[in-house]
């Protein structure tokens, strides 16, 4: 994550962080792309730090998600950006929630010019609204990295 081109999209977490929420880390063997996954108390899952620092690797977010729903992820959350609200729509995630941006909670590096002040977005999957019919075996490409 430290090599992202889109820090501003990301909560900082330490390592320790991590380890303290029971965090579970993925990553592509040999790229670096990956996400985690954080158990809530409620008993879902949320799929964090979703990330493709590859310049080469293109449209693989699909493959990401649905690595992460195989993993046991079963909710997220984003800034109410059209690339990302298309993405999630079409893995299955539903919207239950959103909220009003908050220029509390921004980063420091966020870019108002570029991305304005979004809502922030809620989403639960349900396997009936998945639209994604294309899938490889890239998601099984993925490793467990316990950090």
């Amino acid at each position: 994550l430290k090599k992202t081109t889109r820090p501003e999209f990301f909560t900082p977490h330490t390592v320790q962080e991590f380890k303290d929420l029971g965090v579970t880390t993925y990553l592509l063997n040999g790229y670096n792309i990956g996400y985690a996954l954080m158990p809530e108390p409620d008993g879902n899952v949320s799929i964090i730090s979703i990330f493709n620092n590859e310049k080469e690797v293109k449209g693989v977010v699909d493959n990401i998600l649905q690595s992460a729903i195989k993993n046991g992820g079963t909710q997220l959350d984003h800034y109410g950006v059209d690339a990302l609200n298309q993405a999630y729509g079409r893995n299955g995630f539903e919207e239950y929630d959103r909220y009003k941006w908050d220029d509390r909670y921004a980063s420091p590096m966020w870019d108002y010019k570029k991305y304005g002040r979004p809502d922030v977005v809620l989403r639960r999957y349900n396997k009936a609204k998945s639209n994604n019919t294309t899938l490889t075996e890239f998601y099984d490409l993925l490793r467990r990295m316990d950090k």
